[in-house]
């Protein structure tokens, strides 16, 4: 019996640690989750690749991650404004750990995965590129490969969970990081969709995420928005969440003078500008402020 107090921890312990785990971004072309966050890293972003022969294939989806100590330092600068060649420079040739993650969607041979891989690569140095090439195996549907950059320049590659032996040379890792962020990426749109997150100003561990825009549609418990960019917003409430309207503050737990609750919809309306901060978890965008301008 004494025992069971330490299971119980145990077991809400390993809960959390589920809840933790499960924060991820879909890439949106391939429907695919990423966690935004691994090993002290976060997700920018990620793109979908796309092969073309007889007919098109959906090959891998990818995501593209760096340490958190680089979000804070050389890449603040860049952080939730619109991407420049200043930003996709720093992420090629930085000094920061970074890492790819490529995420197969179909059975490819050890020769086709090959051939591709030293066809983007094609100008690098024929010895390391011959090591690296090796290292693709045959891929199965669901594996994955990480590509992943240390600082000084050191390529360090997983191939369906096998490590392989690391190559200690900076400028070969810049131009397999270049595949994806370089002046002549292996996709426009994947270039494009490897920094989405970052462009859009995500947070990092303890950061709240904003958003504003016009009202669109009010829930008794949740809302949307519409933004700049047309682009839509949707956010549920809860106990915590803050209104700051009609000149006072409004706290979602407090209860009205009849003893019930309050809904979102007292305190905004659809056609309103507002201005939200937000936390997400599990796929889930909740308001901890909610502002009318």
């Amino acid at each position: 019996m004494r025992r069971r107090p330490i299971a119980v921890a145990a077991l809400a312990a390993l809960a959390l640690a589920g809840a933790a785990s499960a924060q991820t971004w879909t890439e949106p072309k391939s429907g695919l989750a990423f966690p935004v966050a691994k090993d002290g890293m976060t997700l920018l972003g990620g793109g979908l690749r796309v092969k073309k022969m007889l007919f098109t294939f959906k090959a891998y989806a990818l995501g593209f991650y760096v340490s958190d100590a680089a979000i804070a330092g050389p890449l603040a600068p860049f952080k939730g404004k619109a991407t420049s060649p200043e930003l996709y420079k720093e992420l090629q040739t930085g000094d920061f750990k970074k890492e790819v993650v490529l995420r197969f969607m179909r059975n490819l041979s050890q020769s086709k995965i090959q051939d591709g891989m030293r066809e983007s690569l094609a100008g690098a140095d024929p010895k390391i590129l011959d090591q690296f090439i090796a290292y693709f195996p045959e891929v199965k549907e669901g594996q994955e490969c990480v590509l992943r950059v240390l600082p000084g320049g050191t390529l360090e590659a997983v191939m369906a969970g096998q490590a392989k032996p690391p190559i200690a040379d900076k400028a070969f890792a810049e131009r397999v990081m270049g595949l994806y962020v370089g002046p002549t990426p292996i996709q426009d749109d994947i270039k494009a969709g490897v920094v989405v997150r970052f462009a859009e100003g995500l947070a990092t561990a303890g950061e709240a995420k904003e958003a504003s825009g016009t009202v669109k549609s009010v829930e008794p418990n949740a809302f949307t928005i519409t933004d700049s960019k047309a682009k839509d917003w949707s956010f549920g409430v809860d106990k915590d969440t803050l209104i700051l309207a009609k000149g006072a503050s409004h706290k979602m737990d407090r209860l009205k003078a009849d003893g019930k609750l309050p809904t979102i919809g007292e305190f905004i309306a659809e056609k309103q500008s507002v201005y939200v901060k937000y936390e997400e978890k599990n796929g889930r965008m909740t308001a901890k402020e909610v502002r009318v301008r």
